[in-house]
C-alpha cells in the first residue's frame, strides 16, 4: 500500500466495502500490507487517513519473535503502548491481522498455510511458498540439486533448509497432517479463545513487564460480561514470579489454560502473584464480574496549546477500573465528530489535523463511561499551527522537446505541501510558464511528492 499515494486508497477501499455491503456481505473484511517493522505511527496512517480496515501488523510480528528469543519484555509493553495510533472513528488495533499464528493478545490471528506443518523455507518470503500437497518443485525437496539461477548466478540450494519442524518429512511429501504437533498446539490454543470471547475481543490492558527477559502479562475483559482474564507469558529460561495488577481486590482467579496452581486470589491492593514456568504461559479467569462502579471518576483532557499533524490528545482518569473514553472534535460553529474510543489506559487518540488550515481553533471533548454506565466529561481547546521545520516555495521545472504542454499539469499530494495547494487524483495544476518550461511556484513545508501527467 505504501507504494501508492494515499488518495487512491481513500477512494478505492470505501468503494469496495460499500459494494460488498450492497450485495449482503456485511462481514466483508479487507486489509493491506505495509511492510515496516518498527513504526506504528507510519503504518497507522493507512488505517486512519487511508481508510483501510486494517493492515498486516508487522511490528507485532517482529516483537513477538524477539520475545520468543528472550528479549526484554518491556519491548512488548512499548509496542502495545503505540496501539492508540490506530484508534479512529471506525477502526483500532484490535482489527489488525497479526500474521503470526494463534495467540491470546489483541489482533486477528492469521495462521499462514504450512505454519501448522512446520514449513521453514530456504530464505525469507520469496522461498516460503511451498505446496501443502506433495510438491514436484525441486526447490522444496530439501536436497542440493537445484543448480544456479541463470538470471543472477544465485545458488538455488535448499539442501537442509526445507526440513519441516516437528516431523521427519519435507514439502516434497503430502502435508495435510492433523496429527502434526504444531497443528495440535495451534488447535489447542484456539480452544480457550473460542470458548472465552474476551480472549479474542475483550479490552486489553498491559499489566506487567520488565527491562529483562521474564514475564509479560496483560488482562482482557469483555465490556458486557466484565469478567477479567489474566494472561502471563515467561520468555526466560527459568521459572519467574510476578506481582500483577488487576481490576479487583480479594478476587479468586481460576486457572483456565496451561500449568500452575488451580486457584489464586488477589490481595487487597488488587495484585495477583503468578508464577510461570520457563518458556511457558498461563491464563487465569476471575471467579465473577467486576465490582460495579458507584460513580464516574473525574476526567481531565490534555492537549498541547498549539498542534500540527497528528498530535496526542490524552484523557487522565482518576480511577483504575474498566472504562471507555470517547474523544470528539469540532471547529468553531461546527458539529462534533467522533475521533475514536479507547478502552485501556493510557487513554489517547492521535487525530489527523493536517487538513485544517493554520490558525484553526479546534475544540476537543472526552467522554468517559465506567462499567456501570456513569459518565463524566472534559473539554480542551487547541490551535493548528504550521509543522515544525519551517516551509518555503519550490518551483518545479518540466521540459517537453515538442513544446506542447496542452493537457499536462502538476499533481500535488502528501503531508509535505502547504494547506490548500493539493490536487485530487484526477485533477492537476496547469503550467503557468510553458514557453520557458517552468511551473508555477507553490508553497511547501519540507518535501514534495509530485508527478507530471497528461489529462488524456
Amino acid at each position: 500500500m505504501k507504494h501508492v499515494n494515499l488518495e487512491f486508497w481513500q477512494q478505492f477501499l470505501p468503494h469496495i466495502l460499500a459494494t460488498a455491503r450492497s450485495v449482503g456481505k456485511t462481514q466483508f473484511y479487507a486489509f493491506g500490507e505495509v511492510f515496516d517493522l518498527a513504526s506504528n505511527p507510519f503504518i497507522s496512517r493507512f488505517t486512519t487517513a487511508g481508510r483501510s480496515q486494517a493492515v498486516l501488523d508487522f511490528p507485532f510480528q517482529q516483537q513477538a519473535r524477539e520475545f520468543a528469543a528472550s528479549h526484554p519484555t518491556d519491548q512488548l509493553r512499548e509496542l502495545f503502548a503505540q496501539d492508540d495510533w490506530f484508534t479512529d472513528a471506525d477502526s483500532n488495533a484490535y482489527q489488525l491481522p497479526t500474521f503470526l499464528g494463534m495467540h491470546l493478545s489483541r489482533g486477528n490471528p492469521v495462521v499462514y498455510f504450512g505454519d501448522e506443518q512446520g514449513f521453514t523455507g530456504a530464505g525469507n518470503d520469496q522461498a516460503a511458498r511451498q505446496d501443502m500437497f506433495a510438491s514436484q518443485d525441486s526447490e522444496y525437496n530439501n536436497i542440493d540439486d537445484d543448480g544456479i539461477d541463470p538470471n543472477n548466478g544465485q545458488n538455488l540450494n535448499d539442501g537442509g533448509k526445507n526440513d519441516n519442524i516437528g516431523s521427519d518429512v519435507t514439502p516434497a511429501a503430502d502435508n495435510f497432517d492433523p496429527s502434526h504437533p504444531l497443528y495440535r498446539t495451534i488447535a489447542a490454543l484456539a480452544q480457550p479463545r473460542h470458548a472465552n470471547p474476551a480472549l479474542a475481543d475483550g479490552a486489553q490492558q498491559t499489566r506487567y513487564s520488565s527491562p529483562a527477559p521474564g514475564i509479560f502479562a496483560f488482562s482482557r475483559t469483555d465490556a458486557r460480561d466484565q469478567v477479567e482474564y489474566v494472561v502471563a507469558l515467561n520468555n526466560a529460561t527459568t521459572d519467574q514470579t510476578a506481582t500483577i495488577p488487576t481490576y479487583s481486590r480479594l478476587m479468586p482467579f481460576f486457572r483456565l489454560w496451561s500449568d500452575g496452581p488451580q486457584r489464586l486470589k488477589t490481595e487487597r491492593d488488587k495484585t495477583l502473584q503468578v508464577t510461570v514456568p520457563a518458556l511457558a504461559a498461563v491464563v487465569y479467569r476471575a471467579a465473577h464480574r467486576l465490582e460495579r462502579s458507584q460513580a464516574a471518576p473525574a476526567i481531565a483532557l490534555r492537549v498541547d496549546p498549539q498542534v500540527s499533524g497528528r498530535p496526542q490528545v490524552a484523557a487522565d482518569v482518576s480511577g483504575d477500573s474498566l472504562y471507555q473514553v470517547s474523544f470528539y472534535a469540532r471547529t468553531a460553529g461546527g458539529r462534533w465528530n467522533l475521533l475514536g474510543t479507547d478502552d485501556n489506559a493510557p487513554y489517547r487518540v492521535y487525530p489527523d489535523l493536517s487538513g485544517d488550515a493554520v490558525g484553526t481553533s479546534v475544540e476537543l471533548a472526552a467522554v468517559m463511561r465506567d462499567n456501570a454506565g456513569h459518565v463524566s466529561a472534559a473539554r480542551a481547546t487547541t490551535t493548528v499551527v504550521a509543522p515544525a521545520g519551517g516551509g518555503g516555495l519550490a518551483t518545479i521545472h518540466y521540459h517537453r522537446d515538442d513544446g506542447n504542454y496542452a493537457g499536462w499539469g502538476l499533481h500535488l499530494w502528501g503531508d509535505a505541501i502547504a494547506e490548500g495547494v493539493g490536487t485530487t487524483w484526477v485533477s492537476y495544476r496547469p503550467a503557468s510558464e510553458a514557453a520557458t518550461s517552468a511551473w508555477s511556484s507553490w508553497p511547501i513545508t519540507c518535501r514534495l511528492s509530485w508527478s507530471a501527467s497528461s489529462s488524456s
